[in-house]
């Protein structure tokens, strides 16, 4: 039984503190500091990377503790962010 709920402690620890990778158009995610599962951990920074004749309206973002990221950009053709 002691086996059994110190598992469940060590899953639950490591599914709480982390953020799902997010998606955006025209573009992707530079997540090599992230889980393979999809998952970044809180506090990881990750860095929007556009496709060719895209810009981000901003650079990063950043895993929070509240499993949200810090901001949300889109990739926006040129220069009309």
């Amino acid at each position: 039984m002691f086996k059994y709920a110190l598992n469940t402690v060590i899953e639950y620890m490591f599914v709480v503190h982390v953020c799902p990778v997010l998606t955006i158009d025209e573009g992707v995610l530079d997540v090599k500091h992230c889980f393979k599962s999809g998952h970044c951990k809180v506090g990881t920074t990750v860095r929007y990377i556009c496709d060719p004749g895209f810009v981000a309206s901003l650079p990063t973002t950043t895993c929070l503790a509240d499993h949200t990221w810090s901001n949300t950009t889109s990739c926006a053709k040129g220069w009309d962010i």
